[in-house]
């Protein structure tokens, strides 16, 4: 009894400290977006157009890299400081690497050249994402999420405080150089927390990064797969409609990712558990996953609720003197409300998955969702514009949670036929 009390303050306290730190940066977030809307509604599709380019490529410095070495770690405690070193290292490479990639690719894309100028000067936040990356994924392991909270906040304050500081002379590219500055602050705390807990000594031995490395392909495809069904749409809609569409379509996804931080931040806390008890105890391992479930649906349901009613509330609070021009993104916050039980369902599958194994099968699931969005926000977006982007995104998440699930009662029922 004593043991399933500390199990559960354990989870309760991480998945705390996650979402204190979330909360934060959201609300920091909100602050900043209600400054820059009030200030110059056209700087706010702007600034929005620079965090989507820039986040896209963020997603990809994990790459699966902690799914894989925290799973290790998890499994291997006594090889903590060389799993930790190598997940360094492969996500510090990884993060130089996209800087070129995406530096390249901007060339192409139709934006001015001041806001260009910002995107580059926001990509240097790759090699910073991808080494506080790695301290993420100790943190993980450790359950000690105390520590980014840390690093978030002294971050999150900098740039809030600048921000409101040089408000009356800002342009896009100060705004992306106080973001650089802010995400170099978090990545020193966050070193500096990590070495509380362990070396950091990075691996440079090819014997041990290229299987691990290996490892992370399937998981990593599909993430990239993954990415399209969150970013592509807002990308798209900067292409396709401008600058001005995605800040309005982003005022409402921003409330929507608020909410989407629950299932992440509990699924955080829970896989390690699940890949400890997976591998002591099948049974142990079921018991957790139904009430992981349950705590997901519920709490999906009831945060879809009371955002649908907030909605206009929270958008007027965002928008503030010029609500009125982001006013359709009430409806597009309502929209991606509904779909939440299927966000919630699907991040619990993905990560049983992954316990069972099945890295491989996730590329099929999310590369046949991709598909599916690409397709459908090529339709809709020059027809609907956000309004149809906001519903594809809900459709595609639907194919995503139905895969899965099959996938899942497969090893369920093969687990079954091997037991008798």
């Amino acid at each position: 009894m004593s043991n399933n009390v500390s199990l559960l303050k354990k989870v309760s306290a991480n998945t705390i400290y996650q979402f204190v730190s979330r909360f934060i940066t959201a609300l920091a977030s909100f602050f900043v977006a209600r400054l820059i809307i009030e200030s110059d509604t056209s700087l706010w599709g702007e600034y929005q157009t620079l965090i989507t380019f820039v986040t896209v490529f963020w997603l990809l410095t994990d790459f699966g890299l902690n799914a894989v070495l925290v799973k290790e770690m998890s499994a291997h405690p006594e090889k903590r400081k060389q799993y930790f070193g190598a997940l360094l290292t492969l996500r510090t490479s990884l993060g130089l690497i996209l800087f070129g990639i995406s530096f390249a690719t901007l060339f192409f894309m139709p934006y001015g050249e001041s806001l260009k100028l910002a995107i580059v000067i926001g990509l240097i936040t790759l090699i910073t994402q991808g080494i506080k990356g790695a301290t993420h994924g100790l943190f993980q392991a450790q359950l000690t999420y105390k520590y980014q909270l840390y690093s978030d906040v002294w971050g999150t304050l900098f740039f809030v405080s600048a921000l409101w500081w040089l408000l009356p002379t800002i342009t896009v590219v100060k705004i992306s150089i106080l973001f650089a500055v802010s995400q170099i602050i978090m990545m020193l705390v966050s070193l500096l927390n990590a070495k509380r807990i362990e070396s950091i000594e990075p691996v440079f031995d090819v014997g041990v990064l290229k299987p691990l490395a290996i490892a992370t392909i399937p998981l990593g495809i599909s993430l990239l797969f993954n990415l399209g069904n969150f970013k592509l749409d807002a990308l798209l809609l900067s292409v396709m409609k401008g600058t001005g569409d995605v800040g309005i379509y982003n005022a409402g996804y921003k409330f929507f990712e608020f909410v989407l931080i629950i299932p992440t931040f509990f699924m955080n806390v829970m896989f390690p558990l699940l890949v400890s008890s997976y591998a002591s105890s099948y049974t142990l391992f079921i018991k957790r996953f139904k009430s992981s479930f349950i705590v997901l649906v519920l709490g999906s349901i009831i945060g879809s609720i009371i955002g649908i009613i907030m909605a206009p509330f929270l958008i007027g609070l965002l928008g503030g003197a010029n609500a009125e021009i982001i006013k359709d993104s009430v409806v597009i916050l309502r929209i991606l409300l509904i779909t939440t039980p299927l966000f919630f369902v699907s991040s619990l599958f993905m990560w049983a998955v992954l316990v069972f194994g099945g890295q491989k099968h996730l590329i099929k699931v999310y590369a046949t969702a991709f598909s599916v969005n690409l397709v459908l926000n090529l339709i809709v977006i020059p027809i609907y514009g956000y309004f149809g982007a906001a519903v594809t995104t809900g459709i595609s998440e639907c194919v995503i949670v139905i895969l899965l699930g099959l996938k899942l009662f497969s090893y369920v029922k093969h687990h079954a036929n091997h037991e008798q």
